[in-house]
Order: C-alpha cells, then sequence, then structure tokens
C-alpha cells in the first residue's frame, strides 16, 4: 500500500527546475470469496440470517476511500458461488481483475473464465499482469480469504466439486508464486505482504516471503468475516504517499483493531513484521534448538526431563489452530541465554503486535510446534518437514521431540475409580511420571449399539466431559465430587474440550458438534440447500465462581481453514458429539470424536441463542475419570456408578 510522494525542490544558484514524477504504488488485493462472500451469516438478531458478502463490504470500504492518482488498487476476484446485479462485483462464479477509479470499481479483464484461484500460476499471472499494467515504484500483495497457518495455507475453504471451489495455496506454494513473478527484480519485491484472513502471523510464513518483500502484516489468531477497514488504510496512502510498509502495517493494524472494537469482538491478534530482521530470528532460533536437541540426545534422566519440559511449555504456552504457538510464550526469555537471544531477536522483528482486551500480550509470531501429531506422526509433521526454506536446526529440534515422545514416553494408566460416600470418586494415575497430564475430565460412561458395515457393534461412549483438577502434590491423584449437575447446551448434555491447565479461574471450554444449515441457494428463497458444518461451540466458564463468563460462538473448522466465532441462527440443527473410545480402561488406540443422529445428542436452535449451563441429570450413571497427557494420548479408568 504504497505511497507516492512529490518533492518540492527549491530554487538555488538562480536556477530552477520542475518537481519529479510522483511516486507511484500499486496495490494488489487476490480476493477468493468462497463462504465469506456466499455463505449464510447471522444478525445480531438471532432470527435474522444474511448472505455474509463479507468482500463486497470490504470493497465497499475501498471505494469509500480518498481517491489518489498516484495509488493503484488493482483486485482480482472470483471463488464465490454468487452473482448479484447491482454490486460491485456482480459475478464471483468468474475469475475477474478490477480498479478502484475514482471511488468506483471499473472492471477491467472478463476474460479469464472460470479459473482455480489455488492455482499458482493463476496468482503469479495475476502479480505479473498488475505489475506490468500498472507500473509502480513501489508494491504491496494483499491475500483476502480464510488461513490456516503454517499447516493450512492460504485458501481453499471449499472441497472440489463444492460450487465456488478453490484448492488451498500451501505455504510452499505462496513462496514459490509470489517468487515467479517478482523473479530477481528489486524493482518488483513487495513493501508490504499482508494477508486479511485467519493464522498468517507465524515465523514460517514470514521466512517464506523474507526475499521477495519488506513487511508482512497478518493475525495470529483467527480474524473475524468483517476483516480490515480497508478505508483509513487507503486513506493513509492518499495523505502519505511516502509512508513506509511498516507504516502502512501500523495503519492495517491500528484501524482493524478500532473496527473490531467497534464490533465488539475482543480477542483479536494483529502483528506487522520487519522481514529484514528475520534473520535475527534464524540464527536465535537456530542456537537454541541445537542446545534442546543436543539435550534430549543424552543419557541417563535428562532427555526425559528436557522433554517434559517442553512438553509441559506447551501445553501452557498460548496457543492457536493447527499446531501454531506463540513463538515466546512457547520459549520464554527467562529459560536460559538462547531463549533471551531469540526474545531480542522477536522484538526487534515485532514493528507493532496488537492484542483485543480479553487477549494476555502476545510476541506478534507464531511458530508451529506440535501437541496433538507428536506420538502419531501424522501429515502435519510431513508438511512441516516439507518447508525446505525453514530453520533446519529448528526442524529438527521439532523432529526429535516428536520422535521420542513416540518412543521414550511411558504410558499414563489411571488405575480403579473408587467412590466414597456416594458422592466423591477418586483415582490414581500410575506412570513413571504422573506429572506429563495434560487434561483430566470426569465424564458419563456408557455403551452405545451403533451400525458399522451393516452390523450392529457396542461401542464404549463418554460424554459430558467436565474438567476435574488434581488433588495431589505431585498430579498422581483425581477426585470429583458430584453435585449431580452437569453441563448442557441446549438442554443436552454436552461434552467438552478445554485449555489444559493446572489452575481453575477462566477457561475456555469447546464443545464438538456438527451443525445442518438449511438456507437459501441462489438467492431464491423457495430452493433451500443444507449446509454442513463441522467444528466446535465455545463458551468461557469461570470455575472459581461456577457461572457462565461468556458465551463466544460456533467456530467452524474445515479444510484447515478456520472461521471466526458466529452466532447460530433460528433453525440449526445442532448433534452434539460423543468420544468413541475403542479400548475402554486403558489408551491403546486413538478414539474419535462422532456424531449420531440421536434424540439425546441433537437439538434445533429457537429463537435465540442456546443456553450453556449446568442442569441435574438422572441419577445411577455409570462415570468415569477420561484424559489426555502431554502427547495428548488419551487414558480412562473404570466406571464407577455416582448417585
Amino acid at each position: 500500500l504504497l505511497f507516492t510522494t512529490t518533492l518540492l525542490v527549491g530554487c538555488g544558484s538562480g536556477s530552477s527546475s520542475e518537481p519529479p514524477a510522483a511516486t507511484k504504488a500499486t496495490v494488489l488485493v487476490y480476493i477468493e470469496g468462497t463462504n465469506l462472500e456466499d455463505g449464510t451469516c447471522v444478525d445480531e438478531t438471532p432470527d435474522k440470517t444474511f448472505v455474509c458478502s463479507w468482500a463486497t463490504k470490504n470493497i465497499q470500504e475501498m471505494l469509500k476511500a480518498t481517491s489518489s492518482s498516484n495509488v493503484n488498487v488493482v483486485l482480482q476476484t472470483g471463488a464465490a458461488d454468487k452473482a448479484v446485479v447491482g454490486e460491485p462485483v456482480d459475478n464471483w462464479r468468474t475469475v475477474r481483475r478490477y480498479v478502484v477509479e475514482n471511488q468506483k470499481l471499473v472492471l477491467k479483464d472478463d476474460t479469464l473464465g472460470a479459473k482455480d484461484m489455488g492455482d499458482p500460476k493463476v496468482l503469479t499471472d495475476f502479480i505479473t499482469w498488475g505489475q506490468k499494467t500498472y507500473k509502480a515504484d513501489k508494491y504491496v500483495l494483499i491475500f483476502w480469504d480464510h488461513g490456516g497457518g503454517v499447516i493450512g495455507g492460504f485458501g481453499g475453504h471449499r472441497v472440489k466439486g463444492e460450487p465456488g471451489f478453490a484448492s488451498p495455496l500451501s505455504v510452499t506454494q505462496l513462496k514459490a508464486a509470489v517468487e515467479a513473478a517478482v523473479g530477481n527484480n528489486p524493482a518488483n519485491q513487495f513493501e508490504l505482504i499482508g494477508f486479511d484472513t485467519c493464522l498468517m502471523a507465524t515465523l514460517e510464513v514470514a521466512q517464506a516471503f523474507k526475499g521477495t518483500a519488506r513487511y508482512l502484516a497478518a493475525s495470529q489468531d483467527v480474524e473475524p468475516g468483517p476483516g480490515w477497514d480497508w478505508t483509513p488504510i487507503l486513506n493513509l496512502l492518499a495523505a502519505n504517499p511516502g509512508a513506509d510498509g511498516a507504516a502502512i502495517g501500523i495503519a492495517i493494524a491500528d484501524s482493524y483493531k478500532a473496527k473490531m472494537v467497534t464490533l465488539k469482538q475482543n480477542w483479536i491478534t494483529f502483528s506487522v513484521i520487519n522481514l529484514a530482521k528475520i534473520d535475527g530470528i534464524n540464527t536465535a532460533l537456530a542456537a537454541m534448538s541445537k542446545k534442546y536437541s543436543t539435550l534430549l540426545a543424552g543419557s541417563g534422566d535428562g532427555p526425559f526431563v528436557t522433554w517434559s519440559e517442553l512438553a509441559m511449555g506447551r501445553s501452557i504456552a498460548s496457543d492457536y489452530l493447527f499446531e501454531a504457538v506463540d513463538l515466546l510464550s512457547m520459549f520464554p526469555a527467562s529459560d536460559g541465554p538462547e531463549e533471551a537471544a531469540l526474545a531480542k531477536a522477536t522484538a526487534d522483528a515485532v514493528v507493532k503486535s496488537v492484542v483485543g482486551s480479553e487477549i494476555e500480550p502476545v510476541s506478534g509470531l507464531n511458530v508451529m510446534f506440535p501437541t496433538y501429531s507428536v506420538w502419531k506422526q501424522d501429515d502435519e509433521l510431513a508438511i512441516y518437514a516439507g518447508l525446505n526454506f525453514l530453520v533446519p536446526e529448528y526442524q529438527a529440534l521439532v523432529k526429535n521431540y516428536s520422535d521420542y515422545s513416540v518412543s521414550s514416553v511411558h504410558d499414563l494408566t489411571f488405575g480403579p475409580a473408587s467412590l466414597t460416600n456416594s458422592k466423591t470418586m477418586a483415582a490414581k494415575i500410575t506412570s513413571a511420571n504422573p506429572d506429563l497430564y495434560e487434561q483430566v475430565y470426569v465424564a458419563i460412561h456408557h455403551q452405545l449399539a451403533v451400525i458399522s458395515d451393516g452390523k450392529e457393534v457396542t461401542q464404549d461412549v463418554y460424554r459430558g466431559h467436565q474438567p476435574v483438577w488434581s488433588t495431589s502434590k505431585d498430579f498422581s491423584e483425581f477426585s470429583y465430587t458430584s453435585d449431580s449437575k452437569w453441563f448442557m447446551l441446549g438442554g443436552k448434555l454436552a461434552s467438552m474440550t478445554s485449555d489444559p491447565t493446572k489452575k481453575k479461574g477462566i477457561q475456555t471450554i469447546r464443545i464438538p458438534v456438527s451443525i445442518e444449515r438449511t438456507v437459501p441457494k441462489g438467492g431464491n428463497c423457495s430452493s433451500k440447500t443444507l449446509l454442513c458444518m463441522d467444528g466446535t461451540y465455545d463458551v468461557s466458564w469461570n470455575f472459581d465462581t461456577d457461572k457462565l463468563n461468556e458465551t463466544i460462538g460456533f467456530v467452524e473448522v474445515k479444510n484447515n481453514q478456520a472461521i471466526a466465532p458466529q452466532k447460530l441462527s433460528k433453525g440449526d440443527r445442532v448433534f452434539l458429539k460423543y468420544f468413541d473410545m475403542p479400548a475402554a480402561g486403558g489408551a491403546t488406540v486413538l478414539g474419535k470424536w462422532k456424531a449420531i443422529d440421536d434424540e439425546d445428542y441433537k437439538f434445533t436452535v429457537g429463537d435465540s441463542e442456546p443456553v450453556f449451563a449446568k442442569a441435574a441429570i438422572p441419577a445411577g450413571k455409570d462415570f468415569a475419570f477420561f484424559g489426555f497427557d502431554l502427547r495428548m494420548k488419551q487414558f480412562v479408568s473404570s466406571s464407577v456408578k455416582l448417585q
């Protein structure tokens, strides 16, 4: 978003000259509409829904900005199942190119057809065309859609065959596509690359673009659908055309936060990163990684102590979706000289970091460090290993940490559960080191008959989870005293997960759910289609006062992309999931969250948001302790009947 300047040259020695030509800037905005444009959103009045049109609303913000002949705002749009006459972009089903001229959106190219905007070549062609057609002294590139961080990449929220399909662009593909357009020409380097998306303020993304851009502007956390406030950003360019990427990034951050405050979205983050400083982070990260890898390869108790320190640090650090964790929450400066050097290098690189009023201050950069993936060595680690532009010492640390957890950490096992006074249930953990628990719940245990491969089979089911805190200093024993009240959502027994912690206080509760929503199709209210969404319904609960702190809303997660919390709408069918534990009494295999079309597991949203509260359930149920260790490996106790 650069910025033009007119230099006024004074007269001297009896001569004068004409001022030089104004510096021009070209802003390229790559907009994949997807369900952020054609999806169904819910108004503050729960029984009102509307087509989201978040991309259109951001474009309208661009059109309200002061026009400048020295600033080109160039858009490529597509990847949504929507066509509405009279809107700035009246057809999202094909890929189009526009330019903002005198507060109007002017169509410049409608010959591309229905291309896959997740094809790296389509992105490269847009950058090449934009820089050639709208030559400038400085360039900015902005990506607009969903983001999934280093694991999920950009875009691709729709699967193939769905309307508005676009393939996901991995971080490797983004890097290659931008490099193919910029080439070795310094004049084509971007002053700033920004993501009006979720989760892209990561060290890995910064490393990917440090050769093709000067600054990165992005969010560590999920970003609400309304996105940035584009009017003040472009107004800044018109008023201060000499601003550099840092100033533009700061304007993005400040105006974004102000917009979110107005919308009462208080959990946002945003960062501006000086990519010239990334090498300093890499040097410090390499030194720190070597230290931990050496310790993990040591002898005696040293490797286990090192692994458990890393695992415990990971469990309490500020983390985000898809294995992202705040860099300095994971490796705090107080842990040693290597971490202190990393903290200093990070502070030097982060130009600006803003957070909402309900978020603790963070460093401004995430980094991938595994939790769920460490013991099963799944696809996420393979994706990470394939990012050959990252610090190799850190990649080696991630692998060494994961390998150690698979081969050397002993399983946790609950001993038999006991019952006293018909109210208090207790159980002990058997392990070489019980301190390795991650989170423990008490849950209702029963057996559910389901049809699998045409046959009726019995599954061990755990639902109605409630967090339980240890009653011993070494975290080897847990007890639960029943008050006969369990968490309910919409009047139905709710299972949940929560952040791992050894404290009570206010905790975020995540309830695994599937949502079915009937929505208008193509603007014709008589033609309906069923939208199926998967994710969690989130609230925060104060476990000290045993009261609801805040209702956050439904967070959809799909194809490694996240959508910021949304309200549910009238008529939504909510399916509460249960946990299928194939081997009761021990963590021998990985269980799964599942949904079932059963009256006890579902409800329909009425005129208002579903109520999350505690309520009594019938006595005489079988209960068990259920938990995870620091590898997120599952374990359960035996069951007892609690009155």
